[in-house]
């Protein structure tokens, strides 16, 4: 006897997502956490998960930590892409507020000068109207009047301010 003949179809297994590819936004002076975004691939099928973590829809994580991140996608037959390494850098630090010295008006001379003291590094500017900034440490032929006196970093980073007096000439006699 021969029985009656029964097909079966065997489907082809299920493609593995690429490695997530990604774009960051590092830690600023403004904002201390960083960003990744995965650009691919996207779908409305894929999750994505950092570090291992619980799987997401939204392809992007944010506030994140100085630190290296793992990242995988996953589809919707359950495979689990290979891992995007991508690295958070630390926020860039706020230098200190400026410490200055200062040169008042005398009666022979009838403007002053700011001198910045610390912080002095390479590529840090100061400025002491908080739009102009320049290399030099030292600010002459200022007019009577308060001045608020920065320093910014070469990330851009801008110190508190340091308010400065510069007196009028004293009258001559």
């Amino acid at each position: 006897c021969i029985s009656a003949v029964t097909s079966v179809i065997i489907n082809a297994a299920p493609a593995t997502p690429t490695a997530p590819i990604v774009s960051v936004v590092q830690p600023t002076c403004a904002i201390a956490m960083g960003t990744i975004t995965i650009t691919a691939p996207v779908g409305v099928d894929m999750t994505y998960s950092s570090n291992g973590g619980e799987y997401q829809t939204a392809p992007v994580f944010t506030g994140l930590a100085a630190g290296t991140y793992s990242i995988t996608a996953k589809n919707a037959a359950g495979c689990i892409s290979a891992v995007t390494s991508v690295t958070i850098n630390a926020a860039p630090a706020v230098p200190s507020a400026p410490i200055v010295t200062t040169v008042q008006p005398t009666c022979l001379t009838a403007t002053g000068t700011i001198m910045v003291t610390a912080p002095v590094e390479a590529a840090m500017v100061y400025s002491i109207d908080g739009t102009t900034y320049q290399a030099a440490t030292v600010f002459t032929d200022l007019a009577a009047g308060t001045y608020s006196v920065t320093a910014k970093n070469a990330a851009g980073c801008i110190s508190a301010v340091t308010s400065v007096i510069i007196n009028a000439a004293p009258a001559t006699p």
